[in-house]
């Protein structure tokens, strides 16, 4: 089976950029590739409860939407430790599927999977 990282560092300040990632984390789930969301810097804040809703590519796209098919199809969210620290934001605050890692699990992840980054 195909293996796919996806890697954002933009969050509410580039909605395009954030939309973007998680579309084409839904495309590869829907083609049936292994998917895993990564997310560093600002994008940490798109993991968090509610935080989704808010943003919408000029577009039209809401990430809302792929965010919604990625929790039904069980995808994981890794949200960066040191990023979410920063920010104040707990595992517990974060979507059904996602999970606060480390940089090591983010290395390891880009050695194992091809990589696709916003």
């Amino acid at each position: 089976m195909e293996k796919l990282l996806v890697v954002l560092n933009n969050g509410l300040d580039n909605p395009t950029r954030a939309t973007r990632a998680f579309q084409m984390a839904k495309i590869a789930a829907e083609k049936g590739i292994d998917v895993i969301v990564f997310l560093v810097d600002d994008a940490v804040f798109l993991a968090k409860k509610g935080m989704a809703e808010h943003v919408k590519a000029p577009t039209g796209d809401e990430l809302k939407s792929y965010l919604d098919f990625l929790l039904e199809k069980k995808v994981p969210l890794y949200v960066c430790k040191p990023c979410a620290a920063t920010r104040q934001i707990k595992e517990e605050e974060l979507v059904e599927t996602a999970k606060i890692e480390t940089g090591y699990t983010l290395i390891d992840l880009t050695m194992e999977r091809k990589v696709l980054c916003f």
